[in-house]
């Protein structure tokens, strides 16, 4: 199942995610629809999985297209007041240049994994 995530203010959706429940799993496929920034490098339009290690909510985030690395950030788990409504990363618009990825989001939860590094 795919879903795309909702647009917040100053935000730009600009990818879609599948997966499970957060709390259960380690990594979701991801789909960039347009060129993105994450921790100073550039990531191209296409297919990711991402997938996070750690314990705690300290973790690191790491992008890999087929079984090539992309880029690796540092990540935490973080408490939202609100649910998310899908599954998804919110990227958001730079001063210059490309979208950064700024968090990924679970639909039904309220934690949020927010990225370093953006």
């Amino acid at each position: 199942m795919r879903t795309r995530m909702a647009g917040l203010v100053g935000a730009v959706a600009l990818c879609v995610a599948t997966g499970a429940v957060a709390g259960t799993r380690q990594s979701m496929t991801v789909e960039l629809r347009s060129a993105s920034t994450l921790n100073g490098k550039e990531i191209a339009p296409g297919t990711y999985k991402v997938s996070w290690t750690g314990a705690g909510p300290e973790v690191k985030v790491s992008f890999l297209r087929g079984k090539k690395l992309v880029v690796e950030a540092p990540g935490k788990f973080v408490e939202r007041n609100s649910k998310a409504a899908n599954d998804g990363l919110v990227c958001r618009k730079g001063e210059s240049g490309p979208p950064f990825i700024s968090e990924i989001r679970f639909g039904g939860e309220n934690r949020v994994l927010v990225l370093a590094g953006s």
